[in-house]
C-alpha cells in the first residue's frame, strides 16, 4: 500500500507526500527492529535468569553433599584415631569398643562429594558463557571448576595408594553374619569382634594404621577446602540473584 503511494507520488512529483512516505517506511523499519531487539534482549534476560537459577541450585546441592560428607569422614578419623590409641594403650577403654568396630569396618572408605555442576559445563560445551553476565561470577565458576578437577586428580591418586600399597584390615577382625537393611537388600555387616592384642603385636598393621591416618586426613583437607570453595561461588550466586 505505501509502496503503491510512493510510486504514484512520484509519478506526480509530489515530493511532500514522498517525503511523508519515506520517513513512515523508515520508522516502520525501525521500530520493528527496536522491537526485534527489545525481544531478543527479554529472551537473553530470561535465559540468563534461568542459567543463574540453575546454577544456584547445582551448587546448594553440592554443598550439602560436602557437608555430609565433612561430618561422616570426621567420624571415620576420629574413629581411626580412638583405634590406635587404643593400640598403643594395650587395650581398648568400653567407651571406646564402638568407635574402634568402626574403624575396622569403614576405615578405609571415604565419600567422593565432589562434583562438577553439569549447568556450568552445558554453557562451556555449548559456547553460551556469555550467559553469565557479571564477571565475578565466571570467574568464580572458572576457579570453582578449575578446583574440583584439581581435587577429584587428588583424590583418585590417594585412593590408588590406600587400596595398593596398605593391607586391609580385616586380618584381625571378624564380621557379624549376613546384614539386610528394613528393605531386606544385604547391608554392610557390622564387626562383631576383633584382636586388639593381636593388632598391637603387629607392626606392620600398626604402619599401614599410621598410613591410613594420614591419606584419610589429606582427603578430609581436599574436602574441606571444596566445601570453601563452594561457599564461595554461592555467595556470589546468592549476590547476583538477590
Amino acid at each position: 500500500m505505501i509502496l503503491r503511494r510512493l510510486a504514484t507520488a512520484f509519478r506526480k512529483q509530489d515530493w511532500f507526500t514522498v517525503a511523508v512516505e519515506t520517513l513512515i517506511v523508515v520508522l516502520g523499519v525501525f521500530l520493528g527492529l527496536q522491537l526485534g531487539n527489545w525481544n531478543e534482549a527479554r529472551h537473553i534476560d530470561s535465559q540468563r535468569e534461568l542459567v543463574e537459577a540453575r546454577l544456584l541450585s547445582d551448587f546448594a546441592l553440592m554443598h550439602e553433599d560436602v557437608l555430609a560428607a565433612a561430618d561422616n569422614h570426621e567420624d571415620v578419623i576420629e574413629a581411626l584415631h580412638i583405634l590406635r590409641g587404643a593400640i598403643a594403650r594395650g587395650r581398648a577403654l568400653p567407651e571406646e569398643d564402638q568407635a574402634i568396630k568402626t574403624a575396622l569396618s569403614i576405615g578405609f572408605s571415604y565419600q567422593s562429594p565432589i562434583h562438577r555442576s553439569g549447568t556450568f559445563l552445558e554453557l562451556v560445551s555449548s559456547g553460551r558463557l556469555d550467559l553469565i553476565s557479571e564477571e565475578e561470577l565466571r570467574v568464580a565458576l572458572l576457579r570453582y571448576d578449575t578446583r574440583a578437577q584439581r581435587v577429584l586428580f587428588n583424590l583418585n591418586q590417594i585412593r590408588n595408594y590406600m587400596h595398593t600399597n596398605m593391607p586391609n584390615l580385616h586380618a584381625y577382625k571378624e564380621f557379624a553374619p549376613l546384614a539386610r537393611d528394613d528393605r531386606g537388600r544385604i547391608t554392610l555387616s557390622p564387626v562383631e569382634t576383633y584382636d586388639l592384642e593381636g593388632m598391637a603385636s603387629d607392626p606392620e598393621f600398626r604402619n599401614a594404621l599410621d598410613l591410613l591416618i594420614e591419606n584419610q586426613t589429606w582427603i578430609q583437607l581436599n574436602i574441606s577446602g571444596q566445601e570453601a570453595a563452594l561457599e564461595d561461588v554461592l555467595q556470589v550466586l546468592q549476590e547476583n540473584t538477590s
